[in-house]
């Protein structure tokens, strides 16, 4: 299944909507911003995008969160494209930061190596982008 996961990494792929339910209200920018009437702010005011990670909420779906790709085969989470092939996805080098940091079980360790990521990606972004 992952070799057959591979042919998507180098093709444009369409990630579906992924509204995620928040304690607050929000969200009627978001509505204006992907011309979707009614423009309303609601329990809905994040869209995530790109997500490997699921939203925590009480009564909420497990999977709530994660990115959904679709691919000329169907539908996928975009958490399986990358743990297919993490190097072939992200690079060698947020590979090797994966590899390095998500070994370890312990949820404080995460949250400060995913700060580290987000750091690393957006001077990626901002090297290949030129911003």
């Amino acid at each position: 299944m992952s070799d057959n996961l591979q042919q998507y990494a180098h093709v444009p792929l369409k990630q579906l909507s992924n509204r995620v339910w928040r304690t607050y209200q929000g969200g009627a920018l978001i509505d204006n911003w992907k011309k979707t009437s009614p423009e309303i702010d609601n329990s809905m005011p994040e869209e995530w995008i790109m997500s490997t990670i699921t939203a925590r909420g009480k009564d909420r779906p497990e999977n709530e969160g994660l990115s959904l790709i679709e691919t000329p085969d169907g539908t996928l989470p975009l958490k399986q494209l990358i743990d297919s092939n993490k190097e072939l996805y992200l690079g060698k080098a947020l590979a090797v930061l994966f590899k390095r940091y998500f070994s370890f079980h312990s949820i404080q360790y995460k949250v400060i190596i995913i700060s580290k990521i987000q750091a690393f990606a957006t001077y990626l972004i901002k090297k290949v982008c030129i911003i």
